[in-house]
């Protein structure tokens, strides 16, 4: 009887330690496991984590700033923007000839009276001796630009040696080849203390030799000089008749 209570009490200490193992065992499973739950508590926070698709999603704002881009029909109306060239060349156009005239008037310098004066003279006197060549028949001559540069150096040496014969000794007609003109025949007329066109012309168709020269029909061509010293006027013509052959010419004074 005495050991089947030890034995009763016994199990029943046993069964009781196994309930409250057991229990402890459940507590402490029970406590664990929402600390085991809160991880995914925690881990719930992916919601914030798929807000960044969310964030992400604001591809409509880049899709905007695709829309932005679109505005290319805007970058393709730079061509119609690009077509207002050709004013712009225009302007570019009108202002290269703009410049261009500037530049040619700055080209131009004004003329001294005295330039004038020496230019009205020599027209003048060329104008009056193709009259009188016409009164006789005869072709009028051509004036020539290198004749006339010729003509004024003839009419300067004169001011200082009045003479056929240049001042370094020799005759007026090297002066010709000086410019490498070739010619068949030339002559030149002098003359100084005439004032006006027609007072010279008149003392030259008074005198003979001068005469002839400006009446001479196998003269093409004339240079007419004019220059002023000491209140005087000297004047020259030389008449010229080009050739291939570079010939002596047979001097007319």
């Amino acid at each position: 009887m005495k050991n089947n209570k030890l034995n009763r009490c016994s199990s029943f200490f046993l069964a009781l330690i196994i309930s409250l193992s057991l229990f402890s065992f459940n507590a402490s499973a029970v406590k664990n496991t929402p600390d085991t739950q809160e991880a995914p508590v925690v881990t719930d926070s992916i919601p914030d984590t798929q807000e960044s698709p969310e964030v992400t999603d604001t591809t409509p704002d880049t899709q905007e700033s695709l829309e932005v881009t679109d505005t290319t029909p805007d970058a393709q109306e730079s061509p119609q923007v690009t077509d207002t060239s050709p004013d712009t060349q225009d302007s570019s156009e009108a202002a290269n000839t703009n410049t261009e005239e500037a530049t040619l008037i700055k080209l131009e310098p004004e003329l001294t009276a005295e330039e004038k004066a020496a230019i009205e003279f020599t027209q003048e006197v060329l104008r009056l001796v193709n009259e009188k060549r016409v009164e006789a028949g005869i072709l009028e001559l051509n004036s020539m630009d290198v004749l006339t540069e010729l003509a004024q150096i003839r009419a300067i040496e004169s001011s200082q040696a009045f003479s056929h014969t240049r001042p370094d000794g020799t005759k007026y007609y090297t002066i010709f080849s000086e410019y490498f003109l070739r010619y068949r025949c030339v002559g030149e007329n002098l003359a100084y203390g005439y004032n006006t066109p027609e007072s010279v012309v008149r003392a030259w168709m008074k005198s003979k030799s001068h005469k002839a020269n400006i009446l001479n029909a196998n003269y093409k061509y004339i240079g007419i000089g004019y220059t002023k010293k000491s209140g005087k006027v000297y004047c020259s013509q030389l008449f010229y008749t080009p050739t291939m052959m570079l010939a002596q010419p047979q001097p007319m004074i």
